[in-house]
């Protein structure tokens, strides 16, 4: 005790500390993120390469399966279980997992036998059992996943967060390359999508939340848990965990749909490709922001416990200001240089105007300005507002698709466009306060 308090500077140096710190820790949890990026292109690319395209068509679905389930379920419970934590003890967190584990287990089965019903529709004539057995198995893992990185990074364990981030889809990699090795074929690369999981058998201790004992509160003391309250908690969790899960499909879709809605109104193959590459491109920040978050969370829930209003205002405003800064740089950059950018990754055949790529820069960066709102609401345990915002940026994207007189392209960005400014004015301006 006397060595640690020795180690830890106090008064003004306490501030550079925790800075520093926190400078590294969201650059470990930046690194794992980009690594398990990486991973997954290099997944994809063995794939391809050793089933051929139409080889591959069935992994290509359990993969939109993955990513679709890892959005709606690993972000929510593991920032559930960072909030629960910081705000009300592991013992909470005890209480209501089985709850939310359950629901997730629901989820599974439906999704497993919806998939092996419609199987062949999706996987392909005489489609074998194992690809609807791997959807049950890859929802259960996301749930998994997001108990795995809320335990570890709820208890200050980010270098081990950032490194459970980029093992997953390493893990992957490393299973595919012994499916290539021993020419196996679309059952063998299945399989290596179900070995990213194995990464939660590292840390068993991030599993693991203490019990405090159930009696009466005079005795328990403070953060006992009573049968009463457990039921509440249970209730409260799940209702975290499903609103935020909406959230972030809603998110998803805003962020991600642009190629499939551009194609349904009639847009030209080059202009799908093209919106696809430069969301593929200047979605990086939002993808590490995703990782970096998981630092954020605990910090901001810290100073809602102690009532801190007025820092969390003011950090609030920052970050409202970085927000229509960084679009602004963004937008102004890609317009500049985009088109040229996307040539060189993606090919001379890829071509987008440079007002669009600009616009689709910016629109990105309000992408990640929206996520950062979200944390603060997340610390107030508040997913309900944050469900009706992006409900309402959802419709207003709709509306726009129905009434521009614009082109497809165009139509299609501007939608996008109107999504994600609605709901991050609205993520801004609304009170955080329940």
């Amino acid at each position: 005790m006397v060595r640690e308090e020795m180690a830890r500077p106090s008064g003004r140096l306490a501030s550079l500390w925790r800075f520093r710190h926190g400078v590294a820790d969201a650059g470990a949890l930046a690194v794992g993120t980009v690594v398990n990026g990486l991973a997954a292109y290099v997944f994809v690319a063995l794939g391809t390469r050793r089933l051929g395209a139409e080889g591959f068509a069935p992994i290509s679905v359990l993969w939109t399966f993955f990513a679709i389930t890892a959005a709606t379920t690993v972000f929510p419970v593991q920032h559930w279980i960072l909030r629960t934590l910081a705000a009300e003890g592991e013992a909470r967190v005890r209480a209501g997992l089985p709850f939310i584990l359950g629901g997730n287990l629901v989820l599974a089965l439906v999704l497993g036998g919806s998939t092996w019903w419609f199987r062949e529709a999706l996987f392909g004539s005489g489609a074998r059992w194992w690809y609807p057995s791997a959807i049950a198995v890859l929802t259960l893992s996301a749930a998994v996943t997001g108990v795995l990185r809320g335990g570890l990074a709820g208890r200050g364990r980010f270098l081990a967060t950032a490194t459970a981030i980029g093992a997953e889809n390493s893990l992957r990699v490393l299973a595919g390359l012994v499916a290539v090795a021993f020419g196996w074929g679309a059952a063998g690369f299945t399989g290596a999508m179900l070995a990213g999981v194995l990464v939660a058998a590292c840390w068993p201790s991030a599993f693991r939340f203490a019990a405090v004992p159930v009696a009466d509160n005079a005795i328990a003391g403070p953060g006992a848990v009573t049968p009463a309250e457990s039921r509440v908690d249970r209730r409260d969790s799940l209702g975290f965990v499903t609103g935020f899960a909406g959230v972030s499909l809603i998110a998803q879709v805003v962020l991600t749909s642009g190629p499939v809605v551009l194609a349904l109104l009639g847009g030209a193959p080059g202009e799908m490709t093209g919106l696809f590459t430069a969301l593929a491109l200047f979605r990086a920040p939002y993808l590490l922001g995703l990782g970096v978050a998981a630092r954020v969370t605990g910090t901001l829930t810290a100073l809602v416990v102690a009532g801190r209003t007025r820092a969390l205002r003011r950090l609030r405003w920052a970050s409202v200001g970085l927000t229509l800064l960084a679009a602004l740089a963004a937008g102004l950059i890609a317009s500049l240089v985009g088109p040229w950018l996307l040539r060189v990754v993606f090919g001379g055949d890829v071509r987008l105007s440079h007002g669009v790529v600009g616009l689709v820069a910016a629109v990105n960066m309000l992408a990640v300005g929206s996520l950062l709102q979200s944390l603060f609401f997340i610390a107030r345990s508040d997913a309900a507002r944050v469900l009706r915002i992006w409900l309402a940026a959802l419709a207003t994207a709709l509306v726009w698709l129905l009434l521009s007189p614009s082109s497809a392209l165009a139509t299609v960005v501007g939608a996008l466009a109107a999504a994600e400014l609605v709901a991050f004015t609205a993520l801004a301006v609304t009170p955080d306060r329940r």
